[in-house]
């Protein structure tokens, strides 16, 4: 039903975090401030799912982070971010096992429109909206590198990352006279 999809799209935007992502850049670069930044929002992700015994080691990053505790990021953040992309990939097949029972061809010519409007959404901050109008589209699948881009919009929106969900509305838009 409509609650079961609501929080599989929740479950999806923890898993699929621009977050995540950005964190190995971070690391990387040994940029703690962001390192702290990008872990306390999956930390609140992990949490607002349930998945405490993670949110705990991401709060544990979170905090050497803004205690500048170097030693402890270096010994930790990679345990964390095995079991995180570990966690996600589960939930992703999981996911993708329930849509792929529940979900419907999608049609692309109806899909652009909606795709334009999420973009304007972004564009306006309007995290709601952008919400319900990324549940209606994904309520049928378009294939997987479309309904690729449509999980890291979705989890773009989740992070509140507003202009990386138009830039990836815009692009998906600009491809979709292309063959994906």
């Amino acid at each position: 039903g409509e609650k079961t999809d609501l929080l599989t799209d929740i479950l999806l935007s923890t898993a699929n975090s621009p977050s995540r992502k950005k964190l190995d850049s971070a690391f990387a670069a040994k940029d703690w401030l962001n390192y702290t930044i990008y872990v306390h929002g999956l930390k609140g992700a992990l949490r607002n799912i349930g998945a405490e015994n993670l949110g705990l080691k991401a709060y544990d990053l979170e905090t050497a982070g803004k205690k500048g505790d170097e030693k402890f990021i270096l010994s930790h953040s990679e345990e964390f971010v095995t079991e995180f992309d570990r966690f996600a990939a589960k939930i992703t097949e999981l996911a993708e096992q329930y849509s792929n029972k529940n979900r419907t061809t999608g049609d692309l010519s109806e899909l652009l429109p909606e795709i334009g409007k999420i973009s304007a959404a972004a564009e306006d901050m309007d995290y709601s909206l952008c919400s319900r109008l990324l549940r209606e589209v994904t309520k049928n699948s378009y294939g997987n590198d479309i309904d690729n881009l449509l999980a890291d919009i979705a989890a773009a929106v989740n992070d509140f990352d507003f202009d990386l969900a138009g830039d990836i509305s815009e692009a998906l838009l600009e491809k979709s006279g292309k063959p994906f």
